[in-house]
């Protein structure tokens, strides 16, 4: 019987062995696979393409806060720019066109002296020849520009628009009832002005004309659908990144995360100053040790002495709050029941409480507390100082740094002898703390004039000196007696006539 229960405790073991060890090889299996070569690439291609996704998220808010910006200028209000962002969303929403597209085109008519309320239905008609003719928009826009400039179509734009099979010059000749070696002889003597090109563009994009509604023909096609799907949703992305940006506060982020790079790479570059820093401060710190503990230690003395002094004041001062405080309580009880039971035999009686601590006189009030001793810390020393000090002229000079370099950047397009002008000006005056290069001649005057100061600051010290003693002298004359006037009767002064 022990036997068999031997032998079947074994094979129970076994079968639980085994189990163990298919279970440890299924997850040995299952971490290799996780970090297989195959699916650690296939992770980071995931990481790198979300991180790109998100990128190109901002990026493309970006981008449109650039343009919301740009139409801010071009317009003169926030309002008006946002207007105009909206217009074009609305615009490109049903054409095959994308939004930044049409707002590179808006600027252009903008700067062009086009007015906001007509810039859509230009952009309409120079879209529909745009489509149709297989010419670019801004190419379009800048010839449209070019001719309201000048007020006159000239024969320039004129074979521009040939160039690009745009048949206005027939329709030009159409309208002035000539031909269309009449209408060149017109633009070239600028009789065609830009309104007679603004009204034949018109009529090509008007019902029957050639370009009639060629937007909408381009944006059925499999291009123009694919192209309108691909702009609304970079639409549809930038509006969800601008509030991603505004809910998370991404610019304040960003800005602080520039900030705080500068200050690591101020801190790098004037590693040095800093460790010194806080060699003196802990220098520091080890040296107030010993006044703060004996300082410690004796208040302790000072606080135990005073309780031992005190400690029978202590105790009868909490013996006489609780008597007290038992007292009124007891009182206030029997007051309770004395009104009830007037109460319940229909009798009156007026309760006469007391507060819970009335009567108590504390004689704790009148003890005072041990006098403790402050410690002396010193919280700063000249070395500390020196740093200090040294840090904050790198900061200057960093700052001074940029601002030169801001202004090197804007006088970028200065001419040599102005920029020679400015540099002889920069040695004749030295740098003073910039630590500016100075010939030896100018070096030696600086030096001169420094000791003739020093040397007129020590003449004037000891003159003033030699002043307050004269006056010193005088005083104590007149003290002494050494000159005195007595005035014995004014009356027998005065002169008399």
């Amino acid at each position: 019987m022990a036997f068999r229960l031997a032998q079947a405790y074994v094979e129970f073991s076994q079968k639980g062995l085994r189990g163990v060890r298919r279970g440890v090889d299924s997850l040995g299996g299952k971490l290799r696979g996780m970090i297989s070569p195959t699916n650690l690439v296939a992770g980071g291609i995931a990481a790198i393409g979300g991180a790109a996704a998100v990128r190109g998220l901002f990026s493309l808010t970006s981008q449109v806060e650039s343009l919301e910006v740009g139409f801010r200028t071009l317009l003169g209000s926030a309002d008006k720019a946002r207007d105009m962002m909206e217009e074009i969303d609305q615009f490109a929403a049903s054409t095959p066109y994308e939004q930044m597209e049409l707002a590179a085109v808006a600027k252009q008519l903008l700067a062009f002296g086009e007015a906001q309320e007509d810039i859509i239905g230009v952009m309409r008609q120079l879209g529909d020849v745009a489509s149709l003719s297989g010419s670019q928009l801004e190419d379009l826009t800048r010839i449209y520009g070019k001719v309201r400039g000048t007020g006159r179509l000239m024969t320039e734009s004129l074979d521009q628009f040939l160039e690009r099979g745009i048949p206005i010059g027939a329709e030009l000749a159409r309208m002035f009832g000539v031909t269309e070696a009449e209408i060149r002889k017109m633009a070239s003597s600028g009789e065609i002005g830009f309104e007679h090109m603004q009204t034949a563009l018109s009529n090509l994009t008007a019902e029957g004309g050639l370009f009639f509604e060629g937007m909408k023909a381009q944006s059925e096609t499999l291009g123009g659908r694919w192209s309108t799907l691909t702009g609304n949703l970079k639409t549809s992305f930038a509006a969800l990144g601008a509030q991603i940006a505004e809910s998370f506060n991404i610019k304040g982020i960003l800005e602080w995360s520039a900030t705080m790079a500068g200050e690591i790479a101020f801190v790098l570059k004037n590693w040095s100053i800093y460790s010194s820093l806080m060699g003196e401060y802990i220098y520091l710190g080890i040296s107030n040790a010993w006044n703060v503990t004996e300082t410690f230690f004796t208040n302790v003395g000072k606080v135990l002495y005073w309780l031992y002094e005190t400690w029978r004041d202590i105790f009868m001062g909490i013996a006489d709050y609780a008597s007290t405080v038992f007292s009124n309580l007891t009182h206030n009880m029997m007051e309770a029941w004395n009104t009830l039971w007037a109460w319940i035999r229909g009798r009156d009686y007026t309760a006469d409480f007391r507060g819970i601590s009335e009567g108590y006189r504390s004689a704790l009030a009148d003890l005072q507390g041990p006098e403790l001793e402050t410690a002396s810390v010193a919280t700063t020393n000249d070395v500390i100082r020196n740093l200090w000090r040294q840090l904050d002229r790198a900061r200057s000079k960093g700052d001074e740094a940029e601002t030169v370099t801001a202004e090197r950047t804007a006088a970028g397009s200065a001419t040599p002898q102005s920029q020679k002008a400015a540099a002889a000006a920069a040695a004749a005056g030295g740098g003073g703390d910039r630590g500016g290069f100075v010939g030896l001649a100018e070096l030696t005057r600086q030096m001169q004039q420094a000791a003739l100061d020093q040397a007129r600051k020590r003449r004037e010290e000891e003159l003033a000196k030699r002043t307050a003693t004269a006056t010193e002298k005088l005083a104590k004359g007149l003290d002494n007696g050494g000159l005195k006037v007595q005035i014995v009767n004014q009356e027998a002064l005065a002169p008399t006539w």
